[in-house]
Parts: structure tokens; C-alpha cells; sequence
């Protein structure tokens, strides 16, 4: 007669382990790669994006500010030479390629995560010289984590073991909100400005010459 299954130690006890480590491993592996946004983020009813507010160098700066446009955000710091260099060089390409009636539709954020070093004043200059419809925005660092949760993105410190300044990791995307205010796309820093236009065309809703 064969005898009545029953869970080993191992089911009982192992799985739940196992699972632990597969589930650690995952985020690991999700958080490690700093272009990716963080799941499992967003509003209280788990939807991302959203109505937030930041200051820039002319004074507050709010996402309702911007409602009929579609707005570009992006999240990084002025310390970062590799991935903000080049994803505010795709932005500023990106609105060179977009017709006038379109490039008057979007306006292109950046915050900075980094509200210990980023002074206004120079987030400001840094994001005018790649275009002037760039703009930097700061805030406090419970706020900045806040606005970053929401989006579902994603920011470390990490100390120098040399004893230089600290750096991030962190998601580089460009996340893109529609007319409405509504969080659409979050495309890679790797996307080229042909793509991102092409996007954002998708949404400015201008008219477009069939001739």
C-alpha cells in the first residue's frame, strides 16, 4: 500500500528559502542594471507617474505646469559624466529632429537626485547649454525619493572606496507623460533621437503634412 504523501523538511522548509533567494536574486539583478526602472513602485494605487512638485531656478515647478504639452523626464545628477551626458545630448538632438509645431508641444525635465551637491543655480546652467527647453528641477531628498518611487525609477548612493565623491546608480530613462498628464513610455538612455521624436509625435497630437 502506498503511504499517504507528506511535505519533506526540504518542501516545507527549503522551498520557502529557495524562493527567497530566487526572489532576492531578481531584484538584485533588476536594480543592478541602473536602466531599468524599479516595479512594484508608484502611487498609493500602485499606478506610476503623477502629479509632483519640484523648484527650478525661476521657482516652483509643477507637472500640471506643463498639462497640454507632453513632458520628457529624466532623472540623474550633474556628477554624472557618462549617462546624463549622453542621454541630455539624445534630448537635445531629439528636439532638433522634431518640427517646430511639434518642438513647441514638449517640454524636457531633469531632476536631480542628488539634492546634497546639485545647486540650482548649476543644474540649471547644465540643462540650458544641451537645450534651452531642458529644464533642471531640485528638491529635498524625502521629496526626490518620493517623485523617483512614483515614477518607478531608481537611485543608490554608492561610497567611494578610495575616499573620492560619491556616485549613483540609477535608472536612465526617458519617461515620457502625454498631454493628460499620464505617464505613457519609459524608454532607454540608448534610445536614438530618431526613435524618442518619433514617440513624442505620437502624442503632441500637431498635424502632420500628408503632402
Amino acid at each position: 500500500m502506498t503511504a499517504a504523501f507528506k511535505p519533506s523538511f526540504w518542501l516545507r522548509n527549503g522551498l520557502p528559502v529557495l524562493a527567497a533567494f530566487f526572489i532576492g536574486g531578481l531584484a538584485t539583478a533588476w536594480v543592478g542594471d541602473s536602466h531599468q526602472p524599479l516595479g512594484g513602485f508608484g502611487n498609493e494605487d500602485g499606478k506610476l507617474g503623477g502629479e509632483f512638485t519640484l523648484n527650478s531656478a525661476q521657482g516652483p515647478v509643477s507637472l500640471t505646469d506643463f498639462h497640454g504639452q507632453v513632458v520628457v523626464l529624466y532623472f540623474g545628477f550633474l556628477g554624472c559624466n557618462n549617462y546624463c551626458d549622453t542621454s541630455m545630448s539624445v534630448l537635445s538632438t531629439t528636439f532638433e529632429r522634431l518640427p517646430e509645431t511639434d518642438r513647441e508641444q514638449v517640454q524636457a525635465l531633469m531632476v536631480s537626485i542628488d539634492p546634497w551637491r546639485d545647486d540650482i543655480a548649476a543644474l540649471d546652467e547644465y540643462t540650458k547649454s544641451w537645450h534651452p527647453q531642458i529644464l533642471g528641477l531640485a528638491g529635498s531628498p524625502d521629496t526626490i525619493s518620493a517623485v523617483t518611487q512614483r515614477y518607478g525609477a531608481f537611485y543608490e548612493r554608492t561610497e567611494s572606496k578610495d575616499g573620492g565623491d560619491y556616485e549613483y546608480l540609477h535608472t536612465s530613462r526617458f519617461f515620457i507623460v502625454n498631454r493628460d498628464g499620464e505617464l505613457v513610455d519609459a524608454m532607454r538612455h540608448s534610445t536614438t533621437p530618431n526613435e524618442l521624436a518619433a514617440r513624442l509625435q505620437q502624442h503632441t497630437g500637431a498635424p502632420r503634412d500628408n503632402g
